[in-house]
Parts: C-alpha cells; sequence; structure tokens
C-alpha cells in the first residue's frame, strides 16, 4: 500500500479523527505510521446506492480527481455501526 498517496474516506452520518483511527487500525494499520499520507473526511448523510459512483462524482467537483482503471482501490465496510467507503488514491 506505498503506492497510496491519499485517502478519501465516505462515512455514514460522518466522522472524526476517532473514526479514522479505527478504520485504520482494524483495516490498513500501515497506514497510521505514513506522516505523507494525506486523509479527507466526507460525511455522507444519505447512503448512496451507488458508492463509487458519489465517491467519483465528489472527487472530480472537488479535488479534480478523475478515478481510472489504474489510480485508486477502493474498500466498502462497516466500523463503529457505521457505512464506509474507501477511495484510496495511488
Amino acid at each position: 500500500m506505498e503506492s497510496v498517496k491519499e485517502v478519501h474516506l465516505y462515512i455514514e452520518g460522518g466522522g472524526d479523527q476517532g473514526h479514522i483511527y479505527n478504520i485504520f487500525k482494524h483495516r490498513h494499520p500501515e497506514f497510521l505510521w505514513r506522516s505523507n499520507l494525506k486523509v479527507h473526511i466526507h460525511g455522507v448523510e444519505k447512503w448512496p446506492e451507488e458508492p463509487f459512483v458519489y465517491a467519483a462524482v465528489e472527487l472530480m467537483a472537488d479535488y479534480g480527481i478523475k478515478l481510472t482503471d489504474t489510480n485508486h482501490l477502493t474498500e466498502i465496510d462497516f466500523i463503529d455501526d457505521k457505512r464506509i467507503y474507501l477511495v484510496m488514491i495511488k
């Protein structure tokens, strides 16, 4: 996962630093020690049926990031009783 430069966390109902820590601790502990990793939290009030489409549209509109077949990894999971969607930009 060293190729990941930026992480966007879409968290149902919003989140904080504690959520980031729990997500990384359980899913990607290697991220906890990366000082150069950019992490963005996106609170999602109404969870979308297609989280990938939701994230792709928001990333393009807000950050100018276009998701392609080779520039990202995604995961969906539950943590702290909230749905989460991770978009990891390489």
